[in-house]
């Protein structure tokens, strides 16, 4: 058998560890899997078949027949990637963590959550804040996104400011290798100070070290107080010289996200709704939280100040339904506008923000 090639054998034995209802074959489901978010058909591939498994031990199953039978997979979460991560680019059979998707423990003695990984941020977000606690997490793509996925890509998103990326809020894993073992690393514990740091080698590793199958995630208190805060600027420079002005006075937001004015004014055609001073603003949008309301009005206060300094047209406490609807919906405002576009994640230090927000306006006009 050609390397990659699935031969009907496989796929008999595969149907015995899952169950015949839970592996694809059929073109009409498999087209799902041949694509993430990109839109380009060159990162599109068919793959020749898809496994879903319910447990650890089927996927080790899984992966344990692949292994033997020199077969390529590719694990997958959501597939919400925007790196084609998730795509059988060479064929093969993906194997799927979305039956996976159950929250096996919030232990809020500990402050951790033990979760499989097909269960979406979003309800492992309002499942711990129920009971009184916090998961930092919290990518754009939170609704439809896995924390399986989260993990394998170690997904940044909103609250990094404070709260750091994935890598930060996890704890432990089981993870499935290549060959089919299962492996704990880490765990409830929180000081991990003994040998190699192997889980992070598998946080970002983008599923090509292991299938990760159970994650032990930390928890913080729930924060009794939230503030959302909306700077408006008609000036560019003038917005981004806003945030380390904040940090350097020693706020330390939860989130502080910038969009400027064409990215305000698509959201507003894509959403078909009216956004404040659309017409010219550029927009700081700042979270704040804590436990105490004191604390958080003086913050509000500094926040208003500095920018006012920095000529804001227009500071306000925002409608947060309102205002993060309005930034995470950019992502689909932009492909609604054209499907050719050029998605990237660019990391500079904070001082050099301003700098590479002017460069790219430069590329945007060009």
């Amino acid at each position: 058998m050609a390397k990659g090639k699935v031969s009907p054998e496989l796929i008999e034995q595969f149907k015995q560890i899952v169950g015949e209802k839970y592996v694809y074959t059929d073109k009409e489901k498999l087209e799902p899997y041949s694509h993430d978010e990109v839109t380009d058909p060159h990162y599109m591939k068919e793959p020749q078949v898809v496994v879903l498994p319910a447990t650890t031990e089927e996927v080790s199953k899984v992966v344990k027949l692949c292994y033997e039978n020199d077969t390529v997979m590719v694990p997958r979460a959501a597939g919400t990637g925007l790196a084609a991560g998730a795509v059988a680019t060479f064929g093969g059979v993906i194997i799927s963590i979305e039956r996976m998707n159950n929250i096996i423990e919030i232990d809020k003695e500990n402050m951790v959550c033990v979760t499989e990984p097909g269960v979406t941020t979003a309800v492992l977000q309002e499942s711990v804040q129920k009971e009184g606690l916090f998961y930092g997490g919290d990518p754009c793509s939170g609704d439809s996104c896995f924390i399986g996925g989260n993990v394998a890509t170690n997904a940044g998103g909103n609250r990094a400011v404070k709260y750091g990326v994935t890598r930060d809020q996890v704890m432990g894993m089981e993870v499935v290798t290549p060959s089919g073992e299962v492996v704990t690393l880490g765990g409830k514990f929180r000081k991990n100070a003994t040998g190699y740091m192997l889980m992070h080698l598998f946080i970002g590793s983008e599923g090509t070290l292991g299938i990760i199958t159970k994650i032990y995630l930390k928890l913080v208190a729930l924060p009794k107080y939230q503030m959302d805060l909306l700077a408006v600027f008609d000036n560019l420079d003038d917005a981004i010289a806003l945030t380390p002005k904040v940090m350097g006075a020693g706020i330390t937001p939860v989130c502080v996200e910038f969009m400027d004015n064409a990215s305000i004014k698509q959201v507003e055609i894509f959403l078909d709704e009216k956004l404040p001073k659309s017409d010219i603003g550029n927009y700081i949008i700042i979270q704040i939280a804590g436990d105490s309301e004191d604390v958080l009005d003086e913050q509000c206060e500094k926040i208003v100040e500095l920018a006012e300094e920095n000529n804001a047209i227009d500071s306000l406490v925002a409608d947060p339904a309102v205002i993060w609807k309005s930034r995470k919906a950019y992502l689909e405002a932009d492909r609604a506008r054209s499907l050719v576009f050029s998605m990237e994640d660019i990391v500079v230090p904070m001082t050099e923000i301003p700098d590479a927000v002017q460069q790219i306006s430069r590329l945007a006009e060009k």
